[in-house]
């Protein structure tokens, strides 16, 4: 019960009864078309936010690359791990706040440590919130460097916007070092679109997938009686992937 008290007192929970209201008060004075707007929005915040939808979408989009370990993984040129996982922070440890996708570094440490390739390749465009010219790699080279997790090469693409800059970055490098083999890490849902633009440049990618949210998300994704924020985020994180998928297509950049 109170946890249910603490989601009704919060933005959400507040926004979703009152929301409720509107559409009954409006139902109970007869001004049925009125009332469809807030009864709209109460049905995409409960479905979003309070069943079990939001884990299955984003987890049907992890579940083509779920089960791969990295003793099966053959040895590679490089392995590049792509950006998207932290905002500068002055008060936290090596200056920044790492999001949940932190596993991407984890994951690409992890082999580092087990040999599959002898280079990195680090993503991530430069922090606006950070100083001028720096770049997410800036950020997570000390900490690798700290817990001696760098191989015997480093490079860092710089100036990425997207996910379309890294592979084509990625792209010269290739090309500059006569790399053939590469291991892609990034977050599970973000995967297709990841490999699908490295491979429409011409790369023979590897996958190894991390930050499994949506199937990690999904024993413990039920049907409640309130919206949740991280019913709301993890909805979030599949509808970015499912437009981005579709304007990297008609882009021309995923054949």
């Amino acid at each position: 019960m109170s946890g249910l008290l603490m989601q009704l007192v919060s933005p959400l929970g507040l926004t979703f009864v009152f929301l409720v209201l509107c559409a009954v008060v409006l139902l109970l004075k007869g001004r049925r078309k009125t009332a469809i707007l807030p009864a709209l929005l109460v049905i995409l915040l409960y479905a979003t936010g309070a069943t079990p939808l939001s884990s299955r979408l984003l987890a049907s989009l992890e579940k083509p690359y779920a089960g791969v370990r990295v003793e099966d993984l053959p040895e590679a040129d490089a392995i590049v791990m792509l950006g998207g996982l932290l905002t500068a922070s002055t008060n936290d440890i090596f200056g920044a706040d790492f999001h949940s996708s932190v596993d991407r570094p984890i994951a690409a440490a992890e082999l580092v440590r087990q040999d599959k390739a002898k280079t990195l390749v680090l993503g991530g465009g430069i922090k606006r919130d950070g100083p001028p010219g720096v770049v997410e790699s800036d950020y997570l080279l000390p900490w690798l460097n700290a817990w001696k997790l760098t191989p015997r090469r480093v490079y860092q693409l710089r100036n990425c916007v997207n996910t379309h800059d890294e592979a084509l970055a990625c792209q010269r490098l290739v090309e500059e070092h006569g790399w053939k083999k590469l291991i892609l890490v990034t977050s599970a849902a973000h995967m297709r679109r990841a490999e699908g633009v490295f491979r429409a440049a011409g790369m023979d990618v590897t996958c190894f997938p991390a930050d499994f949210r949506g199937l990690a998300g999904l024993p413990d994704a039920g049907w409640g009686i309130l919206p949740t924020s991280t019913g709301l985020e993890t909805f979030d994180d599949w509808l970015h992937e499912f437009v981005g998928w579709w304007v990297y297509r008609w882009r021309g950049w995923i054949r």
